[in-house]
């Protein structure tokens, strides 16, 4: 069946031009060159050395060290947060806040956790996270050109992925016990990785066939949520849009997870979860800041 944001999409005819266009630039004469773009979203180069040296003091940086930040540090940091990645931010944090409402609506505040299938919604859990929901993140790419389950389940290094989740507080005896309803979300262009991950879970090898998972396509989730954007006080957000060209399209602007940590994980060598460096939070620090900033103003 043809996804949601597809149908809208065919329909509609939105454009799929860049970000900073759709919101009334009309020039790219105004943005930047994207060498300069590339150096606003690295952990490494900034624009400012002071705003270099405040995130290197308070790496890796948390919810506890933003909030004993001075004013003046954070100024600086916001700058830094030039518009076209504050742009991003924003859309994240704004996406976080309607899937929160919606899943706060379905199944009762708190009684939820998330969880973010790759890199593509990896900062969406953070964004989660940071307005006080069990959120993580969960390393596998390449899922859409599996055609057999048993490719995965039959690897080497499948067992090391396994208890790699289980760790994560994914095992069977976990997830029973919490009387809570997990949801596992990706981006879905075809649908076809989100798929392959639920038979994954659900296998026999995984031991995850449980009641209270829920694979949701955050396309479509968003899609729902459109109707209440503006009751729920969410202007200017389009949700098409944001999963068009923030999830979906690596364009001049690069896509939401160019802003993630979350190591990339071919499913073809699972065994590989052992040499990844992943890290408890899933966003590089500039780009974490903008998501502690903007959800203290909601």
């Amino acid at each position: 069946m043809m996804n949601i944001t597809k149908q809208i999409l065919n329909l509609n005819s939105i454009n799929q031009t860049s970000p900073r266009q759709t919101r009334g630039y009309n020039s790219l004469e105004k943005q930047p060159a994207k060498d300069t773009f590339e150096k606003s979203r690295s952990d490494v180069s900034f624009g400012s050395n002071r705003a270099y040296a405040i995130l290197k003091d308070l790496a890796p940086l948390d919810a506890l060290k933003y909030k004993a930040m001075n004013s003046a540090d954070k100024d600086i940091l916001r700058t830094e947060l030039d518009e076209y990645v504050g742009e991003v931010v924003n859309d994240c944090v704004n996406a976080a806040k309607a899937l929160k409402k919606s899943y706060d609506d379905e199944f009762g505040a708190g009684n939820w956790e998330y969880v973010s299938i790759g890199r593509s919604c990896a900062n969406i859990s953070e964004a989660l996270k940071a307005m006080g929901v069990e959120a993580k993140s969960v390393p596998i790419s390449g899922l859409t050109n599996v055609s057999d389950i048993k490719s995965l389940t039959s690897q080497a290094g499948f067992e090391d992925y396994k208890q790699y989740l289980y760790s994560l507080g994914l095992s069977p005896e976990k997830m029973k016990s919490s009387g809570k309803t997990y949801i596992f979300q990706d981006y879905c262009d075809s649908g076809r990785s989100l798929e392959v991950f639920e038979q994954l879970m659900r296998s026999d090898e995984m031991g995850l066939n449980l009641e209270n998972i829920k694979f949701d396509g955050i396309n479509d989730r968003l899609f729902k949520t459109y109707p209440h954007l503006q009751e729920w006080g969410i202007e200017g957000f389009n949700p098409i849009q944001f999963c068009v060209q923030r999830l979906g399209m690596q364009n001049y602007f690069g896509s939401l997870k160019s802003y993630t940590d979350l190591p990339k994980l071919d499913c073809k060598n699972l065994g590989d979860i052992k040499h990844l460096s992943i890290t408890p939070m899933s966003t590089n620090d500039l780009f974490r800041f903008g998501i502690f900033d903007k959800t203290q103003q909601l």
